[in-house]
């Protein structure tokens, strides 16, 4: 028997009363992911000793393609692997994060993954939504859909609640943190005009 069979070798966020099943198909992507991250190491490693993608390739049976996304893959921030190796986000999800700049925009749409289950498809969605809006039209947006692409850009939660007086064009923006790096991140961006 496979000592991944049982529950107790699984992340907290895997662990419940399901089936054996269940626990297999767990176990089975834990151990790819697990793979997977062994791989992007060994691919950094022969990276940094000069071989080319082709020759990474043939060592490690996989097809070049696969080695230029693991070698983007490195470019990821050590806070960022740790969050994506404890809740093994899938390749195709990674694939897509890799694509954003910012740490704390890959924080939050981390969270947005593992929080609401969002499928790769939405979080396409959602980059191509945080790289398109112009400032202009971000002013535009209701304050529901403003609320959403702000966290995007910030990577930090943000509220807006705009009076409940019709007459009024008044109301209030709130930003949350978590964190010392978060409140900083914060005060960056409100002293950067």
């Amino acid at each position: 028997m496979d000592i991944y069979w049982k529950s107790s070798y699984y992340p907290d966020h895997m662990r419940s009363d399901a089936t054996r099943e269940t626990l297999m198909f767990h176990a089975k992507h834990f151990n790819k992911m697990t793979d997977f991250w062994l791989q992007a190491e060994k691919c950094q490693i022969l990276t940094s000793s000069g071989h080319t993608q082709q020759e990474i390739a043939n060592q490690l049976g996989i097809s070049r393609a696969e080695v230029s996304h693991l070698i983007r893959f490195n470019r990821l921030t050590p806070e960022v692997v740790k969050l994506l190796k404890k809740h093994a986000i899938s390749r195709t999800h990674i694939r897509l994060l890799v694509t954003v700049s910012s740490y704390h925009q890959q924080k939050y749409l981390i969270g947005q993954i593992i929080n609401k289950g969002l499928s790769t498809r939405s979080l396409k969605e959602v980059i191509n939504l945080l790289s398109q809006k112009s400032e202009l039209e971000l002013l535009e947006l209701p304050a529901d859909e403003l609320n959403r692409a702000l966290a995007l850009r910030l990577g930090l939660p943000v509220i807006i609640k705009p009076s409940e007086q019709k007459d009024k064009e008044s109301g209030i923006i709130a930003l949350s943190y978590k964190n010392k790096d978060d409140y900083k991140l914060i005060i960056r961006k409100l002293l950067a005009d």
